[in-house]
This record gives C-alpha cells, sequence and structure tokens, in this order.
C-alpha cells in the first residue's frame, strides 16, 4: 500500500478513508483543534464544537448563522451551531488531485470543489444536493461519476428512534408524484411505507401549493410556508456588520429546486408524536411545525448531520462499483419572481464549472518519499515542495517500538524517546519564530494521550480512524477509552483544560518531516501556532508490518499537567 504522508488536525473530523472506487489509494493530513472564538468543549463538556474551516465557509455561515448565534435573529439554523468535523478532503473527480473540501454542518454540507474559481462568486461554496444523494443512493463521487448504494433510512424529521416517521428512502418512493393545482390546500399525508392518504382536517393550517417549479425531469409545487420563508427577509451578517436583507440570494439559492412535494406526517419529537410538514429539495429538507413558536415553526432538517452518517455507512472500500451518470448542476436561478401559485420557468445559471473551489488545497501525493502529501482529510493544505527543507538536522533514528499485538509500554507512553524530543526543540522553536515566546512544556498525561493513539493506529492498521477520523477502532482498548480525543483525555485524567487540539500523520519517519508535513497544512499549523495552548504531548509510534510503519499524534492542551518522571 501506498504511504501517505498526512497530518490531521482535530475539530472532531468524521473523515474515512480514501474512496477504492476512484482507484487511488491516498494517506491524508488530519487536524481537529476547538478553535477560539467559537463554542468549545471544556472539561465534563459534552460536544466538540468547531468553527467553519477557513474564510469561504466562515462567510456563508455567517451570514444566516451568526445573528441566530449572537441572539439578533430568532429562527432556524440554516447550518448549525458549529461545525460537526473540522474539514475534511473527500474524493471528487474534476477536482484538484480527485479531492475537494468539504465541511459538514447539522444542516448541510459545505464544498470547495474548484480552488481556481472566483472567490467572490456566491458558488465559490455550495452545499451539495444531499437530499437526492440519500434519497437515491447515488452517491456523487464526480460531475458525472455516482456510486450505488440503498437510500438512506434516517428519518427526515424527528427523533432518531422513531420507527413510525418517514426517511429519505421514504421520500424517494415519492419523487414521481404529480404536483398539486395552484393554490390548493396541502392536505396529505405520508407514513413510513410512502403511502399517501388525504385528511381534510388538515386544511385547517391553512397550506397551499403556493409556487410550481417546471424544469426538465422535476415539476413540484413550493408549499405556503417554505416560499415564504424562502422569500423572508431579516438580520443577516454580511462584511463584519449586522444589516437586514433577504436571507437567501434567490428563493432556491440554500434549497434547491423541489424533488417531492410537501406532505404532512406523524413524527415523535421528544417522545411526543406531533403532525410536522415535510418537503424536500435537492439540497435540504425543510419542516413546518405549527405548534412551534412562529419565529420556529419553519425549521431545515438535520441532512449534514444525517448525509454524514449514511456516507460513513455506505463510503466504498473495493467492493462498491461508480458509474458514470448525468453531470449535475448548481442549483438554477429563477429567470424571475413569479408570484404565489404561478409557475415560475428556471434556467439553470450555475453548472458544476461555478461550484466552489478552495483556496487552501492539499495536493494528495502518493508516493514513498519523505515528500509532506497535501492531502488532509480534515485540514487546508498548501502546494509542498518536492524536496523537503531542512531547517533543523534529523538526528534522531526512528526504531521499531514494540511488537505487535501488544499493549503500549508505559514508560514509552509517558516518556519522550529521542524523535520526540527532537519534535519539541522544532516547534518550540517555530513558534519562538512567530513570537510565542513561552514554549510548550511536556505533559505526561498528553503524551500518553498521544502515543496511545498513534500506537493503536499502526497496532491495529486503521490510520486515519475508525469510522471517522481521529476515531478510535471498536472495541475500544481500556487505555484509549472511548472513540474521541476526550474521551482520551478523561481517560488519563487530563483536568482544567478549556481547548484542546490534535495533530495525527503517518508515513514520516523523521520528527524534520512531520513537522514539514505539519506545517505545510494550514489546519494543523494552526494547530501548532495556537499561543492558547501551553502543554503538549506527543507520541510517535513505529510498526513494521503495518500500512505505514510510522505513525504520529501531538495533543495540545492548556492545563498545568506536569511533566513526565523517572524517564530513562
Amino acid at each position: 500500500m501506498t504511504d501517505y504522508q498526512g497530518a490531521c488536525a482535530l475539530t472532531p473530523v468524521r473523515s474515512r478513508a480514501l474512496f477504492a472506487v476512484l482507484a487511488a489509494v491516498l494517506l491524508a493530513f488530519q487536524f481537529l483543534s476547538l478553535l477560539p472564538g467559537m463554542p468549545q468543549f471544556g472539561a465534563g463538556g459534552d460536544a466538540l464544537a468547531v468553527a467553519p474551516g477557513n474564510e469561504h465557509f466562515e462567510r456563508a455561515w455567517a451570514r444566516t448563522d451568526k445573528p441566530v448565534l449572537d441572539g439578533v435573529a430568532s429562527r432556524t439554523w440554516m447550518w448549525g451551531l458549529a461545525a460537526n468535523t473540522g474539514l475534511v478532503a473527500e474524493p471528487y473527480a474534476g477536482s484538484p488531485d480527485g479531492f475537494r473540501w468539504v465541511q459538514y454542518f447539522d444542516k448541510s454540507r459545505m464544498e470547495i470543489t474548484r480552488p481556481s474559481g472566483d472567490p467572490s462568486s456566491p458558488w465559490y461554496v455550495t452545499n451539495g444536493l444531499l437530499v437526492v444523494e440519500l434519497m437515491t443512493g447515488r452517491m456523487q463521487l464526480g460531475d458525472a461519476l455516482f456510486a450505488s448504494f440503498a437510500p438512506a433510512q434516517e428519518n427526515v424529521a424527528g427523533d432518531p428512534d422513531d420507527g413510525a416517521g418517514p426517511t429519505y428512502a421514504t421520500f424517494g418512493l415519492l419523487r414521481d408524484i404529480p404536483p398539486h393545482a395552484n393554490g390548493a390546500p396541502v392536505v396529505q399525508r405520508v407514513d413510513r411505507a410512502g403511502n399517501v392518504t388525504t385528511d381534510p382536517s388538515l386544511t385547517g393550517h391553512g397550506v397551499t401549493a403556493a409556487l410550481r417549479v417546471t424544469v426538465p425531469d422535476l415539476d413540484h409545487q413550493v408549499a405556503s410556508p417554505f416560499l415564504a420563508f424562502m422569500r423572508s427577509q431579516g438580520a443577516v451578517y454580511v462584511d463584519g456588520a449586522f444589516v437586514t436583507d433577504r436571507l437567501f440570494l434567490d428563493d432556491f439559492y440554500a434549497t434547491g429546486l423541489p424533488v417531492t412535494e410537501a406532505y404532512w406526517a406523524s413524527v415523535r419529537i421528544d417522545g411526543i408524536a406531533r403532525d410536522v410538514l415535510i418537503q424536500c429539495f435537492e439540497r435540504r429538507c425543510l419542516t413546518y411545525a405549527p405548534g412551534n413558536e412562529p419565529a420556529w415553526q419553519v425549521e431545515a432538517g438535520n441532512v449534514g448531520q444525517h448525509y454524514h452518517v449514511w456516507r460513513a455507512a455506505n463510503e466504498p472500500h473495493g467492493g462498491a462499483s461508480a458509474t458514470p451518470g448525468s453531470v449535475a448542476t448548481a442549483t438554477p436561478t429563477a429567470t424571475n419572481t413569479p408570484a404565489p401559485g404561478s409557475t415560475a420557468t428556471f434556467t439553470p445559471a450555475a453548472t458544476n464549472t461555478a461550484l466552489p473551489g478552495s483556496t487552501a488545497t492539499f495536493t494528495p501525493a502518493p508516493t514513498n518519499t519523505p515528500t509532506p502529501t497535501n492531502t488532509p482529510i480534515n485540514g487546508p493544505t498548501n502546494t509542498p515542495t518536492n524536496t523537503p527543507t531542512n531547517t533543523a538536522t534529523a538526528t534522531a533514528t526512528a526504531t521499531a517500538t514494540q511488537p505487535l499485538g501488544t499493549t503500549p509500554d508505559a514508560t514509552q507512553s509517558a516518556c519522550l524517546g529521542p524523535i520526540e524530543a527532537e519534535f519539541l526543540a522544532l516547534i518550540n522553536e517555530y513558534r519562538q519564530q512567530h513570537g510565542i515566546n513561552t514554549p510548550l512544556t511536556v505533559s505526561v498525561k498528553l503524551n500518553r494521550a498521544a502515543y496511545n493513539f498513534a500506537f493503536d493506529l499502526g497496532v491495529r492498521n486503521y490510520y486515519p480512524g475508525h469510522p471517522l477520523a481521529h476515531q478510535t477502532m471498536s472495541p475500544y482498548p481500556s487505555w484509549l477509552g472511548g472513540p474521541g480525543l476526550k474521551d482520551r483525555l478523561q481517560t488519563q485524567q487530563y483536568t482544567g483544560w478549556t481547548a484542546a487540539a490534535e495533530n495525527i500523520a503517518a508515513g514520516q519517519s523523521t520528527a524534520q518531516l512531520v513537522f514539514n508535513a505539519w506545517k505545510g497544512s494550514a489546519g494543523h499549523n494552526t494547530n501548532m501556532l495556537n499561543a492558547n495552548y501551553t502543554q503538549i504531548g506527543i507520541g510517535y509510534a513505529n510498526v513494521p508490518g503495518s500500512s505505514h510503519t510510522h505513525y504520529w499524534a501531538t495533543v495540545f492542551g492548556n492545563a498545568t499537567d506536569g511533566a513526565p518522571t523517572g524517564c530513562p
């Protein structure tokens, strides 16, 4: 297997191995960080909040959701409180080097497909036809490349364990049902099996078919509450200030075109069955709950969260077949603004050539040389040179740590070996060059957290994590405690911290090589130069016979844990 020389920064990243259908086996940089200025999980916290991964994603998120976060507006999140992953480099044929930058949120996924595009274009960042993929089971891996799986069985709305509510697979059965007449009341119910019935009692909600959208292969009405929301105005965040404007650039900028009619369904919300109106569009599903307070009656469903789970479960590992398909296009733009009840004719204004690109891109380099590849599964990258710059001389020799199948040695886990000590010197010198004059101190507990994870990645051979990057593979060893960084910190009883981060990498045989790799990746570099972190744990594991032999993890924190003692 070809080594990927990678770095990963921890911002609960949920990426996976690269797609076999693209006929490439590449290693990836990964990073996870709890970033200042966004909600962070602290000691005892339950969630890991992640900031948008670059300035373009930040701008897209801030327009609609910063006013909600800051209490300036009361309405549904369009992305979520924060991201659910760091930046993820997902395989996509047609993007540079076969990858594109994405980041997952509860409500959707942001994408940068073509870095060479115009960053000022509203289509530089898009949010993917995720609903179409979930409904059809056709995972898009390129403009005209798809892999086929079963449609998603996740509930579109309500409690995840509600066994009666409709799923994305349910709505996939409804795509070809003809549209309602203009202005007709929306009184149709759907059950989980896709059975549609008429319930005249729903007339009292006053929902009507408000806008018919007709384009090739698509003909559906938009329900009146959703059209009103799409055209609503309110506080948005633009160029550093809150202003009043339309929430969206046009009716279908955020949602895409309707792919079904709107249907009522009985779904459980916090264990209580309620009638909710659901309509699915190309990019999002919207819900209307008349019993909610007015500002929250229309909400965006958790499509990003659902898609991420579905993709992780179905991501091909060599057995799936990708087949050419029709070229997907970005959301068409209406040629006019028709009145409710009229028929709108749409002209596609943006094709995949206008899809987003990224200013920070990794260039996957499937080679066995110690060149840092720019294929982060979670972090932006620059374009590295073919020969690492030796600002320091690597003198430590990489030697095998422990035989496969053993647990981490307590001394080796707690103490820095020569190669790890060399990395400590490199990073502290680097931070000092950037004005951070207080060096990182070594924490014995962070050392254990870092080394144990690096060791497990090699011994059980699942870099960069399973089922998601930075996640421990089940069953969880007692010395890791659980799937995530938080579990590893808790297992080592590292307490009193308010910010933490993790970089991981595989394939680099020296401290200089992994330092160069992380330095060349924006996400990892941010972690290394974050002045909020005062302590570090460094773990290097040499595991002969594994896929990549060399495994690295660094864990950053800001508590006051002591240094290792009794080390050789």
